[in-house]
């Protein structure tokens, strides 16, 4: 009898402690979850750092030249949008920047990328009677793909060491095309701003901003027929102020009053990816 209250007693004590330690273990797996939620709005890279600080002095000078009031320009950096499309499974799409203006939302994609940057080549543009290129094309993309389909190429020189000696080396490097990456983030914003708000969301436009320092081998070539069309891609500073400034004063179309603009961003601010 004696021995058997002991194991009672033994157990009891084991379930209360369980008990106990189940939810410190509880809050201390929300804590991290909360932590890695904060460090997904928050963590930067230069590049976009550089982007920040580039879009904060373009919001000071429209408010000092009047182009703009407070509430109707906000800067949002480093969001993750779920991906309304797949409701089983938990997607999200990364936008470095966004923009939102009374006259549209504009993600930033920024590229902070050295080197000669070939952008939105076709085999079709890199053949030419003088100097066909099309077997760069062919041999860092899949052949199968259409001969119009658009890819970047960065071309680097670097350094290499050969039998004690030192020389240089060129590396090609195929980062697919940022422009269709930027537009599938524009779509999956939008479906989430639509599934959420009261209002229609119908105006979402995708930018690529290369903004590292050009000079020396560091360059963008342009081979876009799309980005001539319709300008999308711009490697200074100064062309992305530009084009901004032209949207506001060119023969601007308000989309968002200033009320809207506030709930989307209260909204993109504060997702709760748990509830999806």
């Amino acid at each position: 009898m004696y021995y058997l209250i002991v194991i009672i007693l033994a157990l009891v004590i084991i379930v209360f402690i369980w008990h106990h330690f189940s939810k410190e273990i509880k809050k201390v797996t929300d804590y991290y979850q909360e932590a890695l939620e904060t460090e997904r709005k928050f963590s930067r890279n230069r590049g976009e750092i550089i982007t920040q600080i580039v879009l904060e002095d373009m919001k000071k000078e429209f408010l000092k030249d009047g182009k703009i009031k407070e509430n109707e320009m906000f800067i949002l950096p480093n969001l993750f949008i779920p991906n309304q499309g797949n409701p089983r499974k938990l997607e999200i799409r990364q936008i470095d920047h966004l923009l939102l203006l009374k006259t549209g939302l504009y993600i930033i994609e920024t590229k902070h990328w050295k080197g000669t940057i070939l952008f939105g080549a076709t085999e079709k543009s890199l053949h030419n009677e003088n100097l066909n290129l099309s077997f760069i094309y062919n041999m860092m993309t899949d052949s199968k793909k259409n001969e119009d389909n658009e890819q970047t190429f960065i071309f680097k020189s670097e350094k290499t060491k050969s039998i004690g000696e030192e020389s240089r080396q060129i590396v090609i490097q195929n980062y697919g095309h940022p422009t269709k990456q930027v537009r599938g983030a524009a779509k999956t914003l939008k479906e989430f701003l639509n599934e959420k708000l009261s209002f229609n969301v119908d105006y979402v436009k995708g930018l690529v901003y290369f903004n590292y320092e050009s000079g020396g081998h560091n360059r963008l070539i342009n081979h876009s027929k799309n980005d001539k069309n319709e300008k999308v891609v711009f490697d200074n500073k100064t062309q992305l102020k530009k084009f901004f400034n032209d949207t506001l004063i060119g023969n601007p179309v308000e989309k968002y009053t200033p009320d809207q603009l506030i709930m989307i961003k209260n909204l993109l601010e504060n997702i709760n990816y748990r509830d999806k």
